[in-house]
């Protein structure tokens, strides 16, 4: 049942299903914190970061993202928070949604029902039922976020691209239809990992899996001279990480711009020197475990309130029942 508080949004309370949180400080973003790129790099680039090793549609338990009880992040260590997602959105709130995905033994245990025809079409079109199912399970719990946050049936979420600021066409950034936009929303999908974003204002995210080291040497030379410096100047073990983090801050900041790979990767520096990352954008590493990396961009706020939460595991099942997330008043 639908139910308003006294300023006239929607509450989404978790009962069954346990949502878990922590806050981010865009203090700390220097400690290192959508959908596929609208463009997507072409050659021998595009192909070796698409070699790295798979660690499969599901997340080891060990390797899990330990956001056991709400934290807030603050100068880069943890601090326990209390309270639960609202789902409503604030001037300078960014949520972002973590989303590891579970063992599903079969496709009929997702959400199919609740995806446009455009989206069960695109899933019908991968080749390995793995990336079949990450692409519907990250496009279930964007519409059944997006739903909660505008107060309307998942299904009835209608999606268009902005045109694209680099030659006008029709393939920029995804969007809600102006006829319901009420929140911007960013997504990203990578073995095993969905993370989303939802704002008021324009955002950008991207998650990534760590590349195995020949991909890091085929693939670094295409980044800012000043970042590919960084990396070689690191041990070898460790490029894999410094590659895919720069990545991400790079990846979501183009998402963000609504350009995607259209725009030259080497043309913006996201490596350790804030200063001279580009102006009036804050990006931002998002925790998400060992085996990945993420990060969130989005334009320079006063006040910005980022909270990250980990969604339960069967958020994204046909058989999530109204018993387990409940609407209710304040």
């Amino acid at each position: 049942m639908n139910h308003m508080d006294s300023a006239g949004n929607q509450r989404l309370r978790m009962e069954g299903s346990k949502v878990e949180t922590v806050r981010l400080d865009p203090r700390a973003a220097c400690h290192g914190i959508q959908e596929e790129p609208i463009h997507r790099l072409g050659g021998s680039l595009a192909s070796a970061l698409s070699t790295a090793p798979s660690t499969g549609r599901s997340i080891p338990a060990d390797e899990r993202v330990p956001l056991d009880c709400p934290s807030e992040f603050a100068n880069g260590r943890p601090k326990r928070i209390a309270g639960a997602p609202s789902f409503q959105l604030c001037e300078g709130q960014f949520d972002l949604w973590l989303l590891q995905l579970p063992d599903v033994n079969a496709p009929a245990e997702l959400a199919w029902n609740i995806l446009d025809d455009t989206e069960r079409r695109r899933a019908a079109g991968f080749l390995r039922t793995a990336d079949r199912d990450v692409f519907a399970s990250a496009h279930i719990a964007l519409r059944r976020l997006l739903g909660a946050y505008m107060g309307m049936p998942p299904q009835d979420v209608d999606f268009a691209r902005e045109l694209c600021p680099s030659c006008r066409e029709p393939h920029g950034r995804p969007v809600v239809s102006l006829s319901a936009r009420t929140a911007n929303f960013s997504l990203s999908r990578r073995r095993g990992m969905v993370l989303i974003g939802i704002a008021a204002t324009l955002v950008g995210v991207d998650v990534e899996s760590l590349p195995d080291p020949r991909s890091v040497a085929t693939c670094s030379p295409a980044l800012h001279p000043r970042e590919h410096a960084e990396i070689q100047g690191l041990p070898l073990d460790a490029h894999p990480a410094a590659f895919a983090q720069i990545w991400t801050r790079k990846e979501a900041y183009l998402k963000a711009l609504g350009t995607g790979l259209a725009r030259d990767p080497t043309a913006d520096y996201f490596g350790a020197t804030l200063a001279a990352r580009p102006a009036d954008w804050t990006v931002l590493d998002v925790p998400c475990g060992r085996l990945h990396r993420a990060a969130v961009a989005f334009p320079v706020e006063q006040s910005p309130s980022l909270l990250v939460h980990a969604l339960p595991a069967d958020w994204v099942r046909a058989d999530w029942s109204a018993s387990e997330v409940s609407i209710a008043p304040t």
